[in-house]
């Protein structure tokens, strides 16, 4: 759970849900406001911190200050949705998917590289 995802980051997972819906998304200042009112007597607020940003690919990646929030726990988000919605916690799946370890995800990429180094035909 990232507590201080983008704000870009924000609204274009909200953008795409839009797009699956087949609805008209908020402008992005619009969405901002609505979307700090999901929270209310939290403190939710606005930082700028340092993030690697690929602008373009002739430019490649460089370290820019962005725009994120400042968001509550992941326990305290629900509590806000399930307060927001009227509804319990019998909205949410009752077990979420855990999250692979490091030496997991290691793992995976070790077994990704080298399925990347074996012939075509061994593939």
């Amino acid at each position: 759970w990232d507590q201080n995802p983008t704000k870009q980051e924000i609204y274009s997972s909200y953008s795409d849900w839009c797009k699956e819906q087949r609805r008209r998304p908020e402008s992005n200042g619009s969405f901002g406001k609505s979307f700090l009112t999901l929270f209310p007597g939290r403190h939710v607020g606005e930082v700028r911190q340092w993030r690697t940003v690929i602008e373009s690919p002739t430019l490649g990646a460089q370290k820019k200050r962005v725009r994120c929030y400042d968001l509550p726990s992941f326990a305290d988000c629900r509590n806000c949705y399930e307060t927001m919605s009227k509804s319990g916690p019998e909205i949410w799946p009752a077990e979420l998917p855990e999250e692979p370890t490091e030496a997991e995800q290691k793992e995976d990429f070790a077994e990704e590289e080298s399925a990347k180094s074996d012939p075509p035909w061994q593939r």
